[in-house]
């Protein structure tokens, strides 16, 4: 045997040693792995003892390696349909009584086998070649190889033509892989050796298993089935282990052999070896890890740290709470740490896009009708894990039609209570690779606390808009109360204009009627009859009270209009008061009522205008005559006290209730339960200009009452 049918021999072997580990080592407890790795470790046996076969040798030792070729390779039809009978699933599904023919079956097989009932003999023949003369046990070992072979052909098609999608993409690559291997292994190692009596054939055997290899690592890479990445680095990483340690111990067998034992005996062979099986065991796994550094360096070069990534990811969830950095900084971490060459956040709202944000998608990703469809696919989709979208698991329909025109590689579904709020699209990886199990399940991690975020990030992002629609309503309704104010002002200025021209019309000749009843009155009384008396007496006092009103009228105008002129001039208030109380004495003698002035100084004097404070004491007593029983007393006390002077009207009425108090001094008010009914109505002005005029002055007035024990009410005046 040359060099070359050696190497592929040895690579053979490696392969399919490692495909069956690997397998294995992904779910040790599925029995579609469990099988798969079976079926790995028959090939590699069958090839590493078919190449022993090959070897020149006597007869009998190579009858023996032929046998045992048979012994190996007896259940491989039997486990290549039990595989094609459970895959993909993990459980081992098929039936007591199939299994027990298909042991029986392999176990005669076996034993057959290794006896003359399989190969009667083997003659050697020139060129290292061989014949073999088969024996009746032949024709059980074609039922068994080539009949459950067969049968697994069947089955495996069976399935493909029933499944969808990804599923049926694996059974057709198992399919073809299978064909192709056993077909052309059946060809060259039992149909030439049995039927054309030569083994000149039987050498590239082994490579044809090559087709079952590759089309699973096909299937591997393009589907998820297991992680290529692993696969390659594993493979690499035992197949320099092996070379480097088979380096190691021939040569330094080599060496020692040479230098320290030129003659050899069967100790120092024995003890030789033992050192270097000793150097060898030692050396294993620095070796290893150090190899399996630098093949992770290589092949890991987009590797990244999904624990870590998470962290990060958390991190950036719990300090931003604004949608927008939220989502820009989550798909700049996947685009950055995956790879990836774009990816979007569709936010829905009752099934309909709401929001979007994207990096590398250009314009529209989906249209609205492209969107129900992948909504509704995502919703019903209760096979996928979380149900994360993958396009090249899809089998060719409306959502793989949809993904491909957005040039979409994976879906992820954002939920909140069972409601999807949101999907998170992702192109394909900028290094072309696919989306492996990694990938996928950093993914399905990622989704529930990306959702929980989002819907957070939602919440605070309607409570701020609300607030800027609340502050935009304030401010619109600010403004329309200012409009109103304005138009308020502007008619309480019209109002004032017309108070002021009103007054002053009707003041005229109001004052014109009071003279000249005043006049027959007071001049001819002794030819009026006394009902006429009566009458102008009524027309006089109506006159004056109208007159009155229109003072007040016009006071206000003046005050609200800052148009009152003051006159400040020195005074006493003693001589005021008792001015104020002869021009009242006529209406007190009326009521039978008395008026005292008292001043605890005499000479008490203010700076004031006089016109001005003589109204107030004017207002004020008129107010206690108005609201005093008859016969009651008012009293007019004057004191100073801390710069100012202070003047207190007392009268014994009935008094004013708390609840008025306040109302007292504002214009056009009037307070009904307090003191007595006055006889006739007011404006409700009086007090209102009273407080302007004395505030106007520098002073400040104030009412003290007592329901049942009078009022008082005390103004203050700077002392002059």
């Amino acid at each position: 045997m040359g060099l070359f049918a050696s190497v592929v021999v040895g690579f053979t072997f490696l392969i399919n040693l490692l495909l069956g580990f690997t397998a294995y080592n992904n779910n040790p407890k599925s029995w579609t792995n469990r099988l798969l790795a079976i079926l790995t470790v028959i090939l590699a046996s069958w090839t590493i003892f078919n190449f022993f076969a090959l070897l020149p040798g006597n007869e009998a030792t190579r009858l023996f390696w032929v046998r045992i070729v048979m012994l190996v390779t007896s259940p491989m039809g039997a486990v290549t349909y039990l595989l094609a009978s459970i895959f993909p699933k993990d459980k081992f599904s098929v039936s007591n009584k199939k299994l027990s023919v298909i042991y029986a079956i392999v176990l005669v097989t076996a034993v057959m086998s290794m006896s003359p009932w399989m190969f009667t003999s083997l003659k050697n023949l020139p060129n290292e070649n061989f014949s073999l003369t088969p024996g009746p046990a032949i024709a059980l070992f074609a039922v068994s190889h080539l009949g459950l072979t067969t049968l697994a052909f069947i089955v495996l098609i069976k399935k493909f033509r029933q499944s969808k999608g990804r599923l049926r993409f694996q059974f057709l690559l198992f399919l073809l892989g299978n064909i192709f291997t056993f077909t052309l292994i059946t060809v060259s190692n039992f149909v030439a050796v049995v039927f054309l009596g030569t083994i000149q054939y039987t050498f590239i055997g082994p490579t044809f298993t090559l087709f079952l290899a590759g089309f699973i690592t096909y299937a591997i890479v393009k589907h998820r089935f297991l992680d290529i990445r692993l696969f390659v680095v594993r493979s690499v990483t035992y197949a320099l282990l092996i070379i480097v340690l088979a380096f190691i111990y021939a040569y330094g067998f080599y060496v020692i052999g040479q230098l320290l034992l030129p003659v050899h005996s069967e100790i120092s062979e024995f003890l030789i070896t033992t050192f270097l099986a000793l150097v060898m065991a030692f050396s294993f796994q620095p070796l290893r890890r150090f190899i399996q550094r630098i093949t992770n360096n290589v092949f890991y070069q987009e590797h990244y740290d999904a624990a870590q990534l998470l962290g990060k990811m958390g991190r950036i969830m719990a300090t931003n709470i604004l949608i927008e950095p939220l989502t820009a900084e989550i798909i700049k971490q996947l685009l950055n740490n995956l790879k990836i060459s774009r990816g979007a956040f569709l936010l829905l709202k009752n099934g309909n896009l709401n929001s979007k944000y994207t990096d590398g998608f250009s314009g529209d990703i989906l249209s609205e009708k492209d969107l129900q469809i992948l909504v509704t696919h995502v919703s019903q989709d209760k096979a996928a894990a979380d149900g994360i979208v993958v396009f090249e698991e899809l089998a060719e329909g409306k959502i793989k039609e949809v993904l491909r025109k957005a040039d979409i590689s994976v879906v992820v579904p954002l939920s909140s209570k069972k409601e999807l709020i949101g999907l998170l699209v992702l192109g394909e990886k900028s290094s072309g690779n696919v989306y492996n199990s990694e990938d996928i399940n950093f993914l399905e991690i990622l989704a529930p606390e990306l959702s929980v975020a989002i819907q957070n990030s939602e919440s605070y992002e309607e409570i701020r808009k609300f607030n800027i629609t609340l502050q935009q309503e304030i401010e619109k309704a600010t403004q329309n109360l200012k409009a109103v104010n304005q138009k308020l002002k502007e008619m309480d200025q019209l109002k004032d204009e017309f108070i002021s021209i009103t007054s002053h019309e009707l003041r005229t000749p109001m004052t014109a009627i009071k003279s000249y009843v005043w006049m027959v009155l007071n001049r001819h009384a002794d030819t009026l009859t006394p009902k006429t008396h009566e009458y102008l007496d009524r027309v006089y006092k109506s006159s004056d009270r109208l007159i009155r009103l229109v003072n007040d009228m016009l006071n206000v105008s003046r005050i609200e209009s800052g148009r009152v002129i003051l006159t400040p001039l020195k005074f006493k208030l003693l001589d005021l008061a008792e001015d104020i109380k002869r021009e009242v004495q006529a209406r007190l003698a009326e009521k039978k009522q008395t008026v005292t002035v008292s001043a605890g100084d005499p000479e008490i004097m203010v700076l004031a205008d006089r016109e001005k404070v003589q109204q107030v004491f004017e207002n004020l007593v008129g107010n206690s005559m108005k609201y005093s029983p008859d016969g009651s007393p008012i009293s007019i006390e004057i004191s100073a006290d801390k710069g100012f002077a202070k003047v207190t009207v007392s009268d014994k009425g009935k008094g004013i209730g708390k609840d008025d108090l306040s109302k007292l001094f504002k214009k056009f008010s009037r307070v009904e339960n307090s003191q007595i009914a006055p006889p006739e109505g007011g404006t409700g002005l009086g007090l209102y200009i009273t407080k302007q005029f004395v505030e106007l002055s520098g002073g400040k007035i104030w009412v003290e009452s007592e329901m049942g024990k009078g009022s008082k009410f005390i103004f203050s005046l700077p002392l002059a």
